[in-house]
């Protein structure tokens, strides 16, 4: 799933624990080799992790966040969550998956 997550902790070259900053689903370990070098314990990225066979893994390479743009994605992605769930929107329409929010909002949409 595409979401924005935080690092947790760091087991450099083979995993890392990320905090998902947009859903409820808690920590999870990512099997990742290369970003695991890279990143340390409370960078921002936004990224797609999949599980296959009990495991999770990063498809793609992260997008990096600073704090700044981190907190700033995320009033937008309430915001955008907000307005479309109140009011006649929300009767007519159902809310996209957070895959589409996310690219909603990294294109302004």
């Amino acid at each position: 799933m595409l979401s924005l997550y935080v690092v947790i902790e760091v087991n450099p070259g083979r995993s890392m624990k990320l905090r998902d900053l947009l859903g409820d689903s808690g920590t999870i370990l990512v099997q990742e080799k290369s970003a695991a070098k890279e990143l340390v314990m409370w960078d921002c990225l936004a990224a797609r992790v999949v599980s296959i066979s009990g495991r999770n893994y990063m498809t793609g390479g992260p997008l990096p966040f600073s704090p700044e743009m981190s907190r700033d994605f995320l009033y937008c992605y309430e915001d955008y969550v907000e307005s479309h769930t109140e009011g006649e929107f929300s009767k007519t329409h159902e809310l996209p998956p957070s895959d589409a929010i996310v690219a909603a909002v990294f294109l302004g949409g």
